[in-house]
């Protein structure tokens, strides 16, 4: 397995613990399109059957994943970019109301702009004031 600060500069985003926690460098490739239960299978047969080490244990990473401003998930939308390039930065506002004033789904869509604010600083890339 990879030293963690390398995962975390490769894939700064949550990851699920019910799948291989190598799974995330599978999600979104070039060239190949594969959900997240196909990331976690190769993940296994690559890392864990092959006996392959993990990313930097031969040579550093030459790359490293952008989720674009979403959560990183393997369903969202994300792209790999040189490991010198910046991740793109993200932005996310919300309107200035009372919460108890809300109503379920507008709370619903509060909660889900915060955890995106919170993926956001975890992952370096929440727009400097």
């Amino acid at each position: 397995m990879p030293d963690d600060k390398v995962l975390d500069e490769l894939y700064p985003y949550p990851r699920d613990p019910k799948f291989h926690p190598l799974a995330c460098l599978f999600f979104n490739m070039p060239h190949l399109a594969v959900d997240a239960d196909g990331a976690h299978a190769m993940a296994k047969w690559v890392f864990d059957h092959l006996g392959c080490g993990g990313p930097g244990t031969a040579a550093p990473p030459t790359v490293k994943y952008d989720a674009l401003g979403g959560s990183g998930a393997p369903h969202e939308f994300g792209v790999w970019i040189k490991a010198e390039d910046d991740r793109m930065t993200v932005q996310v506002t919300t309107p200035e109301k009372d919460l108890t004033e809300m109503d379920e789904v507008e709370l619903a869509e509060y909660i889900t702009h915060a955890k995106a604010a919170l993926v956001a600083k975890r992952a370096g890339t929440a727009k400097e004031a």
